[in-house]
């Protein structure tokens, strides 16, 4: 891939910003304008994280630990375990995520052993070179800046794109009374892993074209997804999805490009309350940014 050095233009830099990145482009305008525009990475990382969230990161300790460590699957389940049980800080005081953190503790061990399973299933110890967490940039044409992301796992002929499931705290009908359901790893991409495959498909240009998979992990199973068995992973759904992402980003480029006036922005902006990338916000946070959009 050519690489190019831009200098970033002004009026990003107006508005703090430096890059994209495919979860930034995967949000609906509303909450990135919001999280990335009106806030910045210190607000991000105050933001008070979700118990599956954390849960995510722990995963990755543990079939890092597999892969790049060579430790034996039950000492990268140990590993992810040790790791998660240090973020249970980051909830306290939140009574609802703490549950849910018990319960995604509960399932830890089963699902990095299954993420493990999809490993071995690819046969990936077989391979000299394994990387993790590898930066790729991609240059949208018309976008001025770059457009970042991070590979989760990488070998020679292919790439690997990890997502998590985690049992869902669920109410039962007419009663106060809450349980955990146990999620199954999908099998096809439907609306809510669409994010997923143009993750993946950014990826896919981003490395020239190398092939890429998701695996998605569940304390009850797990699944690879790749060109063979999902359409939206096949090279004209890359293509098409790569369009949409440059899309995106134009669509943020000419937002920012209105004023250095946020409040003059955000008149043009309509949130979605129910959009599920405000699904973790708390109670104080979804009234900040509702008093941002409605206030003069």
């Amino acid at each position: 891939m050519e690489q190019r050095i831009s200098l970033i233009p002004s009026y990003y830099q107006a508005h703090g910003l430096t890059h994209f990145s495919p979860s930034q482009l995967n949000k609906s305008m509303s909450s990135w304008f919001y999280e990335y525009v009106v806030k910045d990475t210190e607000w991000r990382k105050r933001k008070v994280p979700t118990a599956s969230m954390l849960a995510g990161n722990s995963f990755a300790v543990g079939y890092q630990a597999y892969a790049l460590e060579n430790k034996h699957e039950e000492v990268a389940v140990k590993a992810a375990v040790a790791d998660y049980k240090k973020q249970r800080k980051w909830l306290l005081g939140n009574e609802v995520q703490i549950e849910n953190w018990e319960k995604c503790l509960d399932d830890m061990p089963d699902t990095v052993l299954n993420g493990i399973q999809a490993l071995k299933d690819l046969e990936i110890k077989k391979y000299k070179d394994i990387n993790c967490e590898r930066n790729v940039e991609f240059y949208y044409d018309g976008v001025d800046v770059v457009t970042f992301g991070k590979i989760d796992l990488e070998v020679e002929p292919f790439y690997i794109e990890f997502k998590t499931k985690w049992s869902k705290r669920k109410k039962r009908p007419k009663k106060e009374e809450y349980y955990y359901q146990a999620v199954k790893s999908p099998t096809r991409i439907g609306q809510f892993e669409m994010n997923h495959a143009k993750q993946v498909s950014f990826y896919n240009i981003a490395t020239n074209f190398k092939p890429g998979m998701i695996v998605y992990a569940s304390a009850s199973d797990y699944s690879i997804l790749n060109a063979e068995n999902c359409e939206e992973l096949t090279n004209d759904a890359h293509h098409e999805n790569n369009l949409q992402l440059r899309h995106e980003a134009l669509a943020r480029q000419n937002l920012i490009q209105i004023s250095e006036d946020v409040n003059d922005i955000k008149k043009i902006i309509t949130p979605n309350w129910k959009d599920i990338n405000f699904y973790g916000y708390t109670s104080d946070e979804l009234k900040e940014v509702k008093e941002f959009y409605y206030g003069n």
